[in-house]
């Protein structure tokens, strides 16, 4: 067996919760993750056709409905192996942030360039923080009364029925990332106040 990827459990993870296509992995990863994992479709597909050859995931019979998508499930063996890695020890964050290698490698440019840059991505980050904090809304309700809410089955209908553990784990995964957008946006403010003194 290839040794097994982090997107190989990021996948295995969510088949665990229920059987998905490609789409709905993808789709699902797009509205309920990207602010802290992303996926694109070109390791998508690759990782399941590698899952059901390792035998952590199988694909289930077309339902005969003229359904275009294959759905896949996660196995014995794949849960197994998920929860070896669940279980082990989380890697240090590495991070790929464009802005941040911008901003470091605009040393030799005029000051006013980094401003810009720094003024831009605050703004990103505001808008980011806004959206958060409305999906926190949604949450807080969902959690409450251990039902999703509308809005949210509306955006993302690959969810189904949750229970009140993934509901709360949702919330609490949001709450990272506001928080993480509330850091960026006061590191934007000090470092224009600094450049602009």
């Amino acid at each position: 067996m290839a040794k097994p990827k982090k997107t190989w459990f990021a996948i295995l993870g969510l088949l665990s919760w229920r059987p998905m296509s490609g789409y709905e992995i993808k789709k699902f990863v797009e509205n309920a993750l990207s602010f802290f994992w992303s996926e694109s479709y070109g390791q998508v597909y690759p990782t399941l056709k590698a899952l059901v050859d390792a035998g952590l995931a199988k694909k289930l019979p077309r339902d005969g409905l003229g359904s275009r998508r294959q759905r896949y499930s996660i196995t014995e063996r794949g849960k197994r192996e998920l929860a070896k890695w669940l279980s082990s020890p989380s890697e240090p964050p590495k991070s790929r942030n464009e802005f941040e290698l911008k901003f470091f490698l605009n040393s030799s440019r005029p000051q006013k360039h980094n401003l810009k840059l720094v003024e831009e991505y605050r703004s990103q980050q505001q808008e980011l923080l806004k959206d958060f904090l409305e999906s926190e809304k949604l949450l807080k309700i969902a959690v409450r009364n251990d039902a999703l809410p509308e809005e949210l089955l509306e955006s993302m209908p690959e969810i189904g029925d949750s229970d009140n553990q993934q509901l709360t784990v949702f919330y609490l995964t949001l709450r990272h990332g506001i928080h993480a957008a509330r850091a960026r946006i006061a590191w934007c403010n000090e470092v224009l106040s600094f450049l602009q003194s």
